[in-house]
């Protein structure tokens, strides 16, 4: 949750207590809505996607206004602007249009696309992800090292993780 702003209105979607019960120990937020599952085209999808396609093709002025559209509505405006020093830059605006696509669909799905369609991307290739396991307690019992080219489980038991041919 550190990618969000605290005047980002997103962050009223999300609680600190678990369902019927008490807060969570280690400062977790759970989401609240929509009880549902989204189908379909969504338009902050659709803003998202432009502007990462506009970057990608060098409009950095036209990805920095997909962006702004979207974040105008979803925190003050002074907040919603996307700072010149990345607005500037092609591969900072991406990865800015990126980290708001993980804000925008925070819990709902999305970042397992994501993360399949840039494993093959020759710019975040070599990117690695780190997944961290949390029990009922809060406690982290298990953290996993994920690599888009490498097979990885987790094991609570034994020694942590292997690769799939047990390496």
């Amino acid at each position: 949750m550190n990618l969000f702003e605290s005047t980002d209105l997103r962050l009223k979607f999300y609680s600190r207590n678990a369902y019927y019960g008490p807060e969570y120990p280690t400062g977790l937020l759970r989401k609240m809505g929509p009880t549902s599952f989204q189908y379909g085209i969504l338009l902050p999808d659709l803003y998202l996607l432009r502007a990462e396609c506009k970057a990608r093709l060098g409009d950095l002025t036209g990805a920095k206004a997909d962006v702004e559209q979207l974040r105008k509505n979803r925190m003050p405006s002074a907040n919603a602007v996307v700072p010149a020093a990345i607005a500037g830059q092609q591969l900072v605006l991406l990865n800015f249009i990126l980290e708001e696509r993980i804000r925008e669909f925070a819990l709902s799905g999305y970042r397992w696309f994501d993360m399949r369609r840039l494993s093959v991307d020759p710019l975040f290739k070599a990117k690695t992800y780190t997944h961290t396991l949390y029990a009922v307690t809060g406690l982290s019992p298990v953290l996993l090292h994920l690599n888009p080219n490498v097979w990885y489980y987790a094991s609570t038991k034994g020694n942590g993780s292997k690769s799939r041919d047990g390496k």
